[in-house]
């Protein structure tokens, strides 16, 4: 059997910088031969040496070569190269080839959404717990040793989000290897301060136990938009954690109260799950009520909904009225259409034809918009705090269709725009913009 080609920094076109870290930088690249896009981390050896970081690297690439799952990102290459940057000096890097996630990760998710969804929490939690699951049962073989490992810094930054709206947990540099002398326990303090567990600040040991807890800290933040445990500096927060000290908002799910209440004990061995290599008490809890735990791997991920921070459902939205007119016989019902909301975005005499309340669809995110089309004719969509429009271009090329579940489709050319019909009738959507273009 021939040998894979090793690849070399030259094989790869750098795109841009996606991310930056205290000894390394992670870029978007594209493999030249075969066009497939991947993130590549590189890091700074001679910073490496100098920090005496070397532990934290090698911890990293034996985790990420030995995790083989498809909620782990994989390693694919990885390879030194050097750059000259003075006359005498040499600063090697060391490049690691991963998966590229298009959609970033799970933190820039929550803060674009400003909260999720019960639905969309319980999808992302459901993985995360399975990606957890795998990484506590993972044994190898080792110097003819069993190793274990513990994550050590979950938390939603290192949750990577990629196309197809599925989870890809990364950054293994702080995750800890324990042989099976040590029973599961790492004694060193590492992590973020918002995730860490409090027998961390305490005993100063850290079993399995504590991706349990910043599993709980990450259910809540989805839910609320804010970590459970926050102070003005970094030994507030730590005391924020050993007393306790978090609360709920009165709309907080109940479900999901009952579960982050299990998992934040203090007392890592009374944290549900803690006993457990399946992780069944928690799969059973009522949370995830409706997960198929084998299928949800291959099943599609929920769409994300960005949170207005003017609204909180379509029946208290502004200009409500709005959203009934119709287009009849070639022309609007256009005496029911207060213009003085809307001048700001019209063209002198320009008249509306239709308005309506829409939802546009971008990867996985959704948005509440107004669409407005006119007789000029011109198709422009508004944000819900009508402050912001954009207009559709169209062109000889651009082509529209209903789509399944009350969606549209407007193609240009040069970009495709998803809407979905919160009347539940796209077609009146695609006849009416037919008509007043074609005009």
């Amino acid at each position: 059997m021939t040998e894979a080609r090793k690849r070399t920094a030259q094989d790869f076109k750098i795109l841009d910088e996606i991310g930056e870290g205290s000894y390394s930088s992670v870029v978007h690249a594209i493999e030249k031969d075969t066009q497939i896009e991947y993130a590549i981390k590189i890091l700074n050896k001679r910073h490496i040496v100098k920090e005496k970081k070397e532990k934290y690297v090698k911890v990293e690439k034996d985790a990420l070569s030995l995790l083989k799952h498809p909620l782990i990102v994989r390693l694919y290459y990885t390879f030194q190269d050097s750059s000259s940057l003075c006359i005498y000096c040499m600063i090697q890097f060391l490049d690691f080839v991963l998966d590229y996630a298009k959609n970033g990760d799970l933190l820039q998710l929550i803060k674009n959404a400003g909260k999720f969804s019960v639905q969309v929490a319980r999808f992302y939690a459901a993985e995360i717990l399975l990606a957890i699951e795998y990484m506590h049962s993972r044994d190898i073989i080792h110097s003819y040793l069993k190793w274990r490992f513990i994550n050590r810094d979950l938390k939603p930054e290192n949750i990577l989000v990629m196309e197809n709206g599925h989870i890809k947990v990364t950054d293994f540099g702080t995750a800890r290897i324990l042989e099976t002398s040590d029973r599961g326990r790492a004694f060193s303090f590492v992590g973020t301060a918002e995730y860490v567990a409090p027998e961390l600040l305490t005993i100063k040991e850290v079993t399995k136990s504590a991706d349990l807890w910043a599993f709980g800290c990450i259910i809540y933040q989805m839910l609320t938009g804010i970590v459970p445990f926050k102070g003005g500096s970094e030994y507030l927060t730590f005391e924020k954690i050993k007393s306790g000290e978090y609360s709920f908002s009165d709309d907080f799910p109940e479900e999901a109260k009952s579960l982050v209440q299990l998992l934040l004990v203090a007392d890592p061995i009374k944290r549900i799950g803690s006993d457990e290599s399946d992780y069944k008490s928690i799969k059973n809890h009522q949370f995830f009520n409706g997960i198929d735990w084998d299928t949800i791997i291959n099943s599609d991920a929920p769409e994300i909904e960005i949170c207005e921070e003017a609204i909180d459902g379509v029946d208290e939205l502004p200009f409500k009225d709005l959203t009934i007119q119709r287009v009849m016989n070639g022309h609007s019902d256009q005496d029911e259409i207060d213009y003085s909301k809307w001048e700001e975005f019209l063209i002198g005499k320009e008249r509306i034809l239709k308005v309506g309340l829409v939802k546009r669809k971008k990867k996985v995110f959704s948005s509440k918009r107004y669409l407005v089309l006119t007789d000029t004719p011109r198709l422009f969509y508004v944000d819900v705090s009508l402050k912001i429009s954009k207009q559709i271009k169209f062109n000889l090329e651009t082509s529209i269709e209903t789509q399944k579940e009350n969606k549209f489709t407007i193609d240009t050319g040069h970009k495709k725009y998803c809407f979905e019909d919160l009347e539940n009738k796209p077609g009146k959507w695609v006849s009416s913009i037919q008509s007043a273009f074609k005009k």
